[in-house]
């Protein structure tokens, strides 16, 4: 994991682990995301493409997932992290960026790979 180092809104460092580098939103990952929350493939909602759903999925899991817009206008998601603030490698939509903070919760839980 990666250290982030960057100033908040309200001028206080803000030290938060950069995290997803492993999420390669394909099909693989996203069976994993699937497995974890006991979800069989035929019904399960589109996470990339449902922003609402991915969201969803993480309060269900206990975390408040907020996205961001990035400078080069990708979408990072920060939560929480084992107990600090995370925020996912910039990912190229907002749902894809709280699917990549699912992914890490999940993993983090138990191996879903």
């Amino acid at each position: 994991m990666t250290e982030y180092k960057s100033k908040s809104i309200l001028g206080n460092d803000l030290e938060a682990q950069v995290v997803g580098e492993e999420f390669r939103a394909g099909a693989k990952d996203l069976a994993a995301i699937r497995k974890g929350l006991k979800l069989k493939k035929a019904g399960a909602p589109d996470f990339l493409g449902d922003h609402a759903a991915a969201a969803e999925a993480m309060v269900s899991l206990g975390q408040v997932p907020y996205v961001r817009a990035t400078a080069g206008g990708k979408f990072v998601c920060i939560f929480e992290a084992d107990g600090l603030p995370a925020i996912t490698v910039p990912q190229e939509t907002a749902p894809g960026a709280v699917t990549c903070a699912l992914y890490h919760v999940l993993s983090s839980k138990s191996p879903v790979t």
